[in-house]
């Protein structure tokens, strides 16, 4: 996950949580990029995020179609979303969703490849109950952007994290639900996991941080479990979560 450094803070409104989680003119939109020019966006989007922003990723090669993108075989198989800054008009953010696919066998994950326990703690669930989150990005220079030109004091002075993070893991736990897996695994920034954490949503650490990764932690979450403890703990979030996504 890649931060700008001056939104490596949380919020701490109520009253702003409430007024971007449930506004349906909310300036944030996520959307699946189920297109070629929509992909293209993504894979742009992410270079700028994981190599641009970071320089972190040695081993990118260049593809056929998306060039200057990061793009790798776990691609094939996974679904895409993008979140846009409506006022602007311009994609900020998005994830990647992988399917297991018997294709690989131990590639089915990229957090498994490199990480044993997770790979057995795969091979103990099922893949065919996995879902992988990879990817789980903003762009410095795009949120830098977003910083310079919105009129909205409440948005300029929160974290615009906040509000983006919720509508990103809304498209979790759909897609969750609707390939039918019990569990997440991924593999995230130590910040990251915080972050879920204070949201009530319990990554469980599996063995130690990647370093091919750049030191992410591999981790897990149970769907079912975490819905029954946001139900309980944060119920905003559950019902954006659970009862307006049903709406939609």
């Amino acid at each position: 996950m890649v931060l700008p450094s001056q939104d490596r803070r949380i919020s701490q409104s109520h009253s702003f949580l409430e007024k971007y989680f449930e506004r349906r003119d909310s300036p944030f939109l996520t959307i699946e990029a189920n297109t070629p020019y929509l992909k293209e966006c993504f894979f742009r989007l992410r270079h700028d995020a994981f190599v641009k922003d970071t320089r972190s990723l040695k081993n990118i090669e260049p593809h056929p179609i998306y060039k200057d993108c990061d793009v790798d075989i776990y691609d094939e198989n996974a679904f895409h979303f993008l979140t846009t800054f409506r006022p602007l008009d311009i994609f900020i953010g998005g994830i990647r969703l992988i399917r297991p696919t018997p294709k690989y066998r131990r590639l089915t994950f990229p957090s498994a490849e490199f990480s044993d326990p997770l790979h057995n703690f795969v091979e103990a669930v099922g893949a065919e109950n996995c879902l992988e989150l990879s990817r789980f990005m903003l762009s410095k220079s795009r949120m830098q952007f977003v910083d310079e030109h919105t009129q909205d004091k409440a948005l300029a002075n929160a974290s615009p994290f906040a509000p983006t993070i919720g509508f990103l893991i809304q498209k979790i736990y759909q897609v969750a639900q609707d390939q039918k897996a019990s569990y997440l695994i991924t593999s995230l920034d130590a910040y990251l996991i915080r972050i879920f954490r204070q949201m009530h949503i319990e990554f469980i650490s599996v063995g130690h941080a990647i370093p091919e990764l750049g030191n992410l932690h591999p981790c897990y979450l149970d769907i079912e479990k975490s819905l029954k403890t946001l139900a309980s703990k944060n119920p905003k979030l559950y019902y954006f979560l659970t009862e307006e996504a049903i709406q939609e």
